[in-house]
C-alpha cells in the first residue's frame, strides 16, 4: 500500500503538472508579479533570497534521499539496484512537489508581511518592529485583475494625489475609486471645514491599494491550494502509512530478535528505518509549519486594521475604507487544506501523531 501511494503521488503530480495545473501556475506567477510591482518595486534582493532558500531546501532533502537510498544499496551489496533507483525517483518527485508548495507558501507569507508593514506605517502601529521600512510604498498605476461589476480598478500614484481644502476637488480626486463613489460621507461631522482640512487622500489611496493587494494574495492562496491539494493528500497518506509501518517493524523486530541478533539488526535495519521516518516527519513539519506561519501572517492583518480603526481622529474616507477592509477580511479566512479533507496546520500534526500511535498499538496487539 505504501508503494502504491508513493507511485500514485508521483503519477498524479506529473499528470496534473502537464495538464490543468500549467494554466493555474501561470495565473499564480502573473498575480505575484503584479503584487511585487506594487509592494516591492526593487525586488531583486528578495528574489535572490528566495532563490537561495529554494536551493537550500533542494540540497538538504536531496542529500537525505541520497543518503537513505545509498545506504540501502550498499547494505544489499549492490543487488536490486533497479528497484532502489525507481524508488529514489519516486521519492525525489514527491519531494520536489513538497518543495514547490512550501516555496509558494513562503512567498505568500512574505507578501502578507509586506502588506502588514505598510498598514502599520499608515496607522503608526508597531513602530518598534525590527526591520520596519521607513518609507511608504511607491504606488504606481496598476490594473488589478479583480472581476467586478464596474471597470477595472486603477489606483493612482500616491504622491500625485492632490490634497485640497475644497470639497468639490476632494470628490473629483477620489472618484476613481469604486468604494468612494458608492459610500459617500458617513456623518455630519464630515461637513466640518476643519475635518475636511485633515483629509489625507494619500492614505485613502494606499489603504484601497492594500485592500486590492490582499484580495489578489487571497486568490493566489486559493490557486496554490487547488494546484497542490490532491498531491498533498496522497503524499500525507503515504507518509502516515510509512511512519506506522516502519515503527511497527522496528518494535516487532526488537521484541522477536534474540540478544545476539539485536545488535546487527540495529545497524542494518533500525538505523535506515529511522532515517526514513525522520525524512517523512521533516516533510510533515515543514508543510504544517509553513502553512501555519502564512495563515498567522494573513490573520494579523485583521488585528492591524482593527487597531487602525481605534486611532482618532480619522477622516470619513479613511474610516470607510478601513471598515470595508475589515469586512473583506472577515470573509477571507486563509486556510490551506489537503484537497478539502483536513487543514494543513499544527492541528493536523496533533492528529497525525495521535492516529499513528493508535494504529501502532493496535498492530502490536494483533502481533
Amino acid at each position: 500500500m505504501t508503494l502504491c501511494l508513493s507511485a500514485a503521488t508521483t503519477v498524479v503530480s506529473l499528470g496534473l503538472e502537464l495538464t490543468c495545473n500549467r494554466k493555474r501556475l501561470k495565473k499564480v506567477m502573473l498575480k505575484l508579479s503584479c503584487v511585487d510591482k506594487i509592494l516591492m518595486p526593487d525586488s531583486n534582493y528578495v528574489h535572490k533570497k528566495m532563490s537561495g532558500f529554494v536551493v537550500l531546501e533542494l540540497v538538504v532533502f536531496i542529500f537525505l534521499l541520497i543518503a537513505r537510498h545509498g545506504y540501502e544499496l550498499w547494505s544489499r551489496g549492490g543487488k536490486q539496484y533497479v528497484n532502489i533507483i525507481i524508488r529514489f525517483v519516486i521519492h525525489f518527485m514527491s519531494t520536489i512537489m513538497i518543495i514547490q508548495f512550501v516555496s509558494f507558501i513562503h512567498i505568500l507569507k512574505q507578501r502578507f508581511r509586506c502588506v502588514n508593514r505598510q498598514l502599520s506605517l499608515l496607522g503608526g502601529i508597531d513602530e518598534r518592529e525590527t526591520g520596519l521600512e521607513t518609507v511608504r510604498v511607491g504606488f504606481a498605476q496598476h490594473k488589478f485583475g479583480i472581476t467586478a461589476s464596474h471597470n477595472t480598478v486603477v489606483v493612482p500614484h500616491a504622491d500625485n494625489a492632490p490634497i485640497s481644502n475644497s470639497l468639490e476637488q476632494v470628490s473629483a480626486a477620489t472618484s476613481v475609486f469604486i468604494s468612494d463613489t458608492e459610500i459617500g460621507h458617513l456623518s455630519s461631522t464630515s461637513s466640518s471645514p476643519k475635518f475636511r482640512t485633515q483629509s489625507r487622500l494619500q492614505d485613502v489611496a494606499n489603504i484601497h491599494t492594500l485592500r486590492c493587494v490582499h484580495t489578489i494574495l487571497y486568490d493566489v492562496c486559493g490557486l496554490v491550494n487547488s494546484v497542490y491539494g490532491l498531491q498533498l493528500l496522497l503524499a500525507m497518506a503515504y507518509i502516515f502509512m510509512s511512519v506506522v509501518k516502519y515503527f511497527h517493524v522496528v518494535m516487532i523486530s526488537n521484541v522477536s530478535s534474540h540478544e545476539d541478533q539485536l545488535s546487527n539488526f540495529r545497524v542494518d535495519g533500525i538505523v535506515p528505518l529511522m532515517c526514513v521516518v525522520s525524512i517523512h516527519i521533516a516533510n510533515v513539519l515543514w508543510v504544517t509549519a509553513s502553512c501555519t506561519c502564512a495563515c498567522f501572517e494573513a490573520g494579523r492583518t485583521t488585528t492591524l486594521v482593527n487597531k487602525f480603526l481605534l486611532i482618532q481622529p480619522l477622516t470619513s474616507d479613511i474610516s470607510s475604507e478601513l471598515e470595508q477592509f475589515s469586512q473583506q477580511l472577515l470573509h477571507s479566512k486563509l486556510n490551506f487544506t489537503a484537497f478539502g479533507f483536513f487543514s494543513l496546520d499544527f492541528t493536523f500534526l496533533y492528529g497525525f501523531v495521535g492516529g499513528a500511535t493508535t494504529y501502532i498499538v493496535i498492530l502490536l496487539q494483533f502481533q
